[in-house]
């Protein structure tokens, strides 16, 4: 995962958040909780062209000379795993102050790595991602939230979100229908 800073207009919601509203108070005190300490843990988050398709930044940061020239110039942005009450608390603070509008977040890469599993994770409801640890569990694996498929210490899926549910002898389930 890289570390990076992002204007913060450029963030944008998974879109298949299963929290569909935010708690007015919880953001508050998030808002408070990160001007005192700052933030503990960084939301997590993908680089999607214009049209929503996930982009390597790796890839296009060779291809630039400014990093604002994804978002002003290609119209691209990032899209979120997870941290989604830090974002309303973050643009709750950039609302009341001169807070800055860059956002430091972890993205991943669109390499196979840990993104499918942290996107299948977040993307599901607390009772469908229990059912998916119970069926590994049943298959002898184990299930490891936002990390895979492993049978001991060997992935056995191949990276891809689709390759999670296939380690399970499932077919692909849209997030739209994780509930």
């Amino acid at each position: 995962m890289l570390r990076m800073l992002f204007p913060i207009y450029s963030i944008h919601p998974n879109p298949w958040q299963p929290r569909a509203t935010e708690d007015t108070e919880h953001i508050e005190a998030l808002a408070a909780s990160i001007l005192a300490d700052g933030l503990l843990q960084e939301p997590v988050g993908r680089l999607c062209d214009a049209s929503g398709e996930p982009k390597s930044v790796r890839e296009v940061m060779t291809r630039i000379n400014d990093p604002r020239e994804i978002f002003e110039k290609l119209g691209w942005n990032v899209q979120l795993a997870f941290g989604h009450s830090r974002l309303a608390a973050y643009w709750l603070l950039h609302k009341r102050s001169d807070n800055g509008e860059w956002v430091e977040l972890y993205i991943c890469e669109q390499d196979g790595s840990n993104f499918e599993a942290l996107w299948q994770l977040r993307t599901g409801s607390a009772e469908f991602n229990k059912n998916l640890v119970i069926r590994a569990m049943r298959l002898g694996l184990q299930y490891r939230a936002g990390y895979g498929i492993f049978r001991g210490e060997e992935r056995i899926d191949d990276g891809t979100e689709a390759g999670i549910f296939t380690a399970l002898g499932l077919k692909l389930v849209s997030p739209a229908e994780r509930r």
